[in-house]
């Protein structure tokens, strides 16, 4: 195990204006937050029973950024309503939209995302709109 932090590790995986942010997150709610080799049917994970967040390690800074921030709604919504809930109910909605309000408001996105994380804050959704990918990819 090397003495590298999580904010160390993350540098290389998000927008440099989240690091500190996602950061707080993880160490204030003592989440196991885990980078993963690629799976083929999911992004991200985040644990119904336990404080464990799963990522994969390929995504790009932005991509990388809107999957945590979703299972931390995840988190979030199963902290606060109980892991009964729907898994993209109107908690998950509720909170998916107040945290990527949050990073919004920060302008951790260029302009291209921004607006399409606008549009997720008004009517969250459980996948990424096709418009995030073209601007992501209009980014490189």
């Amino acid at each position: 195990m090397t003495n590298q932090t999580n904010k160390d590790i993350l540098e290389s995986f998000l927008p440099k204006l989240a690091v500190e942010d996602v950061v707080k997150i993880i160490e204030e709610n003592n989440i196991c937050f885990k980078i993963v080799n690629p799976r083929k049917r999911v992004l991200g994970t985040c644990s119904r029973t336990k404080n464990i967040i799963t990522i994969n390690s390929n995504l790009n800074k932005y991509s990388f950024l809107l999957v945590s921030l979703h299972e931390f709604a995840h988190f979030f919504a199963i902290k606060k309503y109980g892991n009964k809930i729907m898994p993209h109910g109107k908690q998950w909605k509720q909170e998916y939209s107040n945290i990527l309000k949050q990073f919004l408001y920060k302008k951790v996105f260029p302009k291209e995302l921004a607006e399409v994380v606008f549009s997720q804050i008004i009517k969250p959704r459980a996948t990424f709109p096709q418009e995030f990918s073209k601007a992501v990819d209009n980014l490189s």
